[in-house]
């Protein structure tokens, strides 16, 4: 028969009985520190009648499964009070004698699992929370094991993706919603690679409903002692409206109130962009004055002079062709960016507005005339872009001491 003392574990030994039942033959002193017990109190007795009440039935019943089964079973036992626990991993491992095939004796194995236990009970209450909490902004939590490949995730993750939150959602699934331009956002290789150990992205997804959801994804590794990623988690959390408002905010901050075409901002901006790009493709501008335009609002008021001016641009929008960028950069002064275009291109729009200001403005019953001096200049006849722009003005402010003279590739003057 096995010395269970010798085993270096906490265990106890049951002889089975000629009817079936166990009887115990010995706990090792191991066993009883443990378990706060003496042996004496239990060699010979059967479980029901060492461990009184519930304890008692169900040690009987795993001891049973054991000597049915024929093989190793192994349960979690969890004792003391609901404030706080104990909790024990028992093995049971069915002997035989030599040459037979009847079990005659089971050695159990008790290890002490309460801090493993709490840490499991603990992170699953803090699960639980962290849903609760991404329940109310459209969140969900996410954990990859590394060494095996293992993704688990919130149920939030299946509802970001418009799928059936009952069902589990894999890592392999969310990653084929991702918008193809945003997989480096979205992927792992910068944490798995130990390059960092946090971040925080944004990438867009297209839900199985069919909708483009942008995603804020906050990540960090878990590392082992020796510095090896062993795991990746994260939080998502859909951030559309967020995404939009601040699409919204930076439309606005980029257009004229009145006129709703660009304003300077993007003017300046853009010139610079595309003066920046060496090599690139040539591209002109055109500088606009409105002539004669505060007789308007002084006779007529700001209102019919803010008519005046969004009629204007319309006009003007409506001159420039779709690859065109117009500008209202002053009170009166307008400007047309023309990317990929020479000097011809730019006199081309002036010519179209032209004939857009042969029509006079109505407003209010009355029928208002304003006409406008335009100057132009392509980039590749310049060194910088304060020339272009000088060369552009300068041209503008002839027309308007030589109205009505005509220059190349168009009239200059611009009358209604």
């Amino acid at each position: 028969m096995i010395d269970i003392e010798m085993l270096g574990v906490p265990a106890s030994l049951v002889a089975v009985q000629e009817d079936g039942s166990v009887r115990y033959v010995g706990l090792n002193s191991l066993v009883e520190n443990m378990l706060g017990i003496e042996a004496s109190n239990f060699v010979g007795k059967t479980p029901k009648d060492a461990w009184p009440g519930a304890p008692g039935e169900q040690i009987a019943s795993k001891y049973q499964t054991c000597l049915n089964g024929g093989k190793m079973t192994s349960f979690t036992d969890e004792r003391g009070s609901e404030a706080n626990p104990t909790y024990l991993n028992i093995t049971m491992t069915p002997l035989r004698e030599a040459g037979s095939s009847d079990v005659s004796h089971v050695v159990t194995v008790f290890q002490d699992v309460t801090e493993v236990m709490k840490q499991k009970r603990a992170l699953r209450d803090a699960n639980t929370r962290l849903e609760l909490a991404l329940d109310v902004v459209d969140g969900a939590f996410w954990h990859l094991d590394v060494p095996s490949g293992e993704f688990t995730a919130s149920k939030g993750l299946a509802l970001l993706a418009d799928s059936d939150p009952s069902e589990p959602f894999s890592g392999d699934q969310w990653m084929a919603l991702v918008n193809p331009s945003d997989e480096c956002a979205a992927g792992l290789d910068t944490l798995l690679s130990g390059e960092v150990d946090s971040m925080i992205t944004y990438y867009r997804i297209n839900t199985l409903a069919d909708e483009t959801r942008w995603m804020r994804c906050r990540r960090k590794t878990v590392k082992d002692e020796n510095g090896e990623v062993t795991a990746v988690c994260g939080v998502t959390v859909d951030v559309t409206n967020e995404k939009l408002r601040e699409h919204e905010l930076e439309q606005k901050s980029q257009r004229d109130p009145l006129t709703d075409l660009c304003n300077m901002r993007v003017f300046d901006t853009k010139i610079d962009q595309l003066a920046g790009k060496a090599g690139g493709q040539p591209f002109s501008v055109a500088i606009i004055d409105l002539n004669d335009f505060k007789p308007i609002n002084d006779n007529y008021g700001h209102l019919v002079g803010d008519a005046v001016l969004k009629e204007f641009a319309r006009r003007l929008r409506e001159s420039c062709r779709s690859t065109d960028i117009a500008c209202r950069v002053g009170g009166d002064e307008f400007a047309v960016i023309l990317p990929n275009s020479g000097i011809e291109q730019a006199a081309a729009v002036a010519e179209r507005l032209t004939q857009s200001l042969n029509q006079p403005f109505q407003h209010g019953g009355r029928s208002i005339r304003i006409s406008a001096s335009v100057g132009y200049a392509e980039f590749d006849d310049f060194d910088n872009v304060p020339a272009m722009l000088q060369a552009a003005d300068t041209m503008m402010y002839e027309q308007k001491r030589n109205k009505p003279r005509i220059l190349p590739f168009g009239p200059m003057k611009l009358t209604a």
